[in-house]
């Protein structure tokens, strides 16, 4: 379950990333991550041991906002502006 775990947690980094060259601000990704947790929950540490191959929404947020730093200088080496940019001005995360 663990490599389960690492595999999604590298995916929504590349992802995030990979929104950040497309045009879409860093922030569209914690305001989807806040979202989908508020609609789907958490299961408690013992649960997702147990059941599940896909990591905690605190710890996803965390690893998401570890790599923040890295999807800006993408977001902001194409987009010189998030006026301009295909996914436009999110609305704040932080």
């Amino acid at each position: 379950m663990k490599l389960g775990r690492d595999d999604e947690l590298e995916a929504d980094r590349l992802g995030l990333l990979m929104m950040a060259e497309a045009g879409y601000h860093p922030d569209y990704a914690l305001l989807l991550m806040r979202r989908l947790h508020e609609s789907t929950g958490d299961h408690g540490k013992v649960a997702t041991f147990l059941l599940s191959d896909h990591p905690r929404w605190e710890t996803r947020e965390k690893k998401v906002q570890e790599a923040y730093s890295e999807a800006m200088r993408i977001f902001q080496t194409h987009w010189q502006s998030a006026e301009n940019s295909p996914g436009g001005v999110p609305s704040s995360a932080n």
